[in-house]
């Protein structure tokens, strides 16, 4: 007797429909590619429940005749491809023909459809993957599919489904990826027979990004390009402000389809590189445009991920195309006084507030007043400043003016940023500004911090620093950086060795030494509470223009936020 069978085409369907039909959100993804393919300008998606109970999508498509109609549910049956060739020059959503049969084979589907011209359409009922009834009826051009009971017959695939909210959210997230890579099409969304979300046809991807995320994400983007013989880049990605943790904001389309690429998404994130904090990673709606026959689409069972032929390339374009879009960008986070609540006084209490501001100008610690003295620098650059510094506030903040409205500087953060790219620019270069020492100096060492310095002195000596080993574990300074003189040089040295020994993780910092450079930079800055001159504030202003990214301290952190003259009008009641 042999021990070989072969399986009834039921429970072939059933084993791809494990493949293809992961949750809901999967059957979504199939239908609404689908009429994409068909070229409907309007979609509209309606769900019960978690999608477990319904789906119905409704388009305006090409529609089928009967004939198409009973092949369409058939396995790999498919208008989009007929040769070996035409796996490799992919140019639709779908193409595999084995959605709609998979899905059939865990549901109860019901397929409209009536074909652009036809005077009928056609009406097919199955249930388990077994037609039920095949018939004429009268209905509007294009599709319907509706789909009801998921996995009814699979019990074990049902169970694992997580609750309604979570499914739904799901489906949400899948609708609102093909709503964003296809902003011609007009697309609606019902859950539980309430509409949820309507975005009309659109003339840009601009446009329907705002759309779908938001006025916050739109106003917090800069674009990006990218032209290449073989491929184009277009999109928007977002300001430092708005990154996040977690990959669930990034959204990235290949010709169209949204897929998953760790090497692109990387690359994006090291263009960030220093301006995001901790463990955030940008956000990013981005489109490449490529030829299909660079590009393999059908290595991946619910096709989420492509094989690209000339990766590299793409992954140094990608990196390129955002550095260069990071860098001519106003990156500055903007204050929002509609959502501001102090939480110092009761805003309708009179009384409190004119406490509060007589409190403020009373007492240094929180206001200084600028002296309206010439600065103590050259007429032109003077003149160039960007920012004009008018005042410093509880000893940590420049409070400055620009053409835009009011500017909150956070003196340590910016000045860690200065430091940072000075010492990073001498050490790429391989050329330190050096500041020799009048009196050499001593710094006594534990073993400990000895040994530590030793496995790194081939940086510090990169960075400008001359440390000779004078016996035992005391070191003589002979020169420091030109941008740390006249710092306290033996303080500096000894809470970099201290950081080192703790080996803190930063996800910005990329290489050993540029760990270092970012400690020297954190422990030589200007702390809080310090008091800052006017010539001092415009100093520091002089050299925040001369950086490509000011907008941050290396950690990630603003350096400025904006106030807007719009929004203090606001916040006025002037508009």
């Amino acid at each position: 007797m042999s021990l070989i069978k072969i399986l009834p085409e039921n429970l072939i369907n059933q084993i791809a429909a494990g493949e293809v039909v992961e949750r809901p959100a999967s059957v979504v993804k199939e239908l609404i590619e689908n009429s994409v393919d068909a070229g409907a300008d309007k979609i509209t998606l309606e769900v019960v429940g978690g999608g477990d109970e319904l789906i119905r999508v409704t388009d305006n498509g090409t529609g089928m005749d009967k004939d198409d109609a009973r092949l369409a549910l058939a396995r790999h049956a498919t208008s989009k491809i007929s040769g070996a060739y035409d796996l490799f020059n992919i140019k639709t959503m779908g193409f595999r023909g084995e959605a709609l049969a998979s899905i059939a084979s865990v549901s109860y589907l019901t397929l409209i459809t009536r074909h652009k011209g036809s005077t009928t359409g056609t009406k097919i009922t199955m249930q388990g993957g077994v037609k039920d009834k095949i018939e004429e009826i009268s209905c509007p051009e294009g599709t319907r599919i509706e789909v009801k009971n998921l996995f009814f017959n699979t019990p074990a695939r049902k169970k694992y489904l997580k609750t309604i909210t979570t499914e739904y959210q799901q489906i949400l997230g899948c609708y609102q990826s093909l709503a964003l890579a296809n902003p011609g099409i007009h697309f609606v969304l019902f859950h539980n027979d309430k509409e949820s979300f309507n975005y009309p046809r659109v003339n840009n991807f601009f446009e329907r990004l705002r759309d779908v995320l938001g006025k916050n994400i739109a106003d917090n983007c800069v674009p990006i390009s990218l032209s290449e013989p073989d491929f184009v880049v277009e999109g928007f990605i977002g300001k430092p402000e708005i990154a996040r943790e977690g990959s669930r904001h990034q959204h990235l389309f290949v010709n169209g389809r949204a897929i998953n690429n760790y090497n692109f998404s990387y690359a994006l994130y090291e263009a960030y590189h220093s301006l995001l904090f901790g463990k955030q990673k940008p956000f990013f709606a981005l489109n490449i445009r490529i030829s299909p026959e660079l590009i393999d689409v059908n290595i991946h069972p619910r096709k989420l991920e492509i094989k690209f032929l000339n990766q590299a390339q793409i992954f140094k374009g990608l990196q390129k195309a955002a550095r260069e879009s990071l860098e001519k960008n106003i990156l500055m986070p903007e204050i929002k006084t509609d959502v501001y609540k102090p939480k110092f006084f009761d805003p309708l209490k009179v009384n409190d507030a004119l406490e509060f501001t007589k409190h403020l100008a009373e007492d240094s610690r929180f206001y200084k007043p600028a002296k309206l003295n010439k600065y103590a620098y050259t007429k032109n650059e003077t003149q160039d400043l960007s920012l004009n510094p008018l005042a410093q506030i509880a000893k940590s903040y420049i409070l400055a003016e620009n053409a835009s409205g009011l500017v909150l500087i956070d003196q340590h953060a910016a000045h860690e940023r200065v430091l940072y790219e000075e010492l990073m620019d001498d050490y790429e270069k391989k050329s330190p500004q050096k500041q020799q020492l009048l009196i050499p100096q001593n710094i006594e060492l534990s073993t400990l911090e000895a040994e530590i310095f030793r496995s790194n002195e081939p940086v510090f000596t990169a960075l400008g620093f001359d440390i000779e080993l004078f016996g035992g574990n005391t070191f003589i300074i002979s020169s420091v950086p030109a941008s740390i003189a006249g710092e306290n040089i033996e303080n500096i040295l000894l809470n970099v060795l201290s950081d080192l020994s703790d080996d803190k993780k930063t996800r910005a910092i990329t290489t050993h030494a540029e760990k270092i450079i970012e400690y020297i930079a954190c422990r030589s800055a200007i702390k809080f509470g310090k008091d800052l001159s006017l010539d001092e504030m415009a100093a520091l202003i002089i050299q925040l223009d001369r950086l490509k990214r000011p907008y941050t301290c290396p950690h990630g952190r603003p350096s400025m936020i904006q106030l807007t003259f719009e929004e203090l009008e606001k916040k006025f009641k002037r508009i």
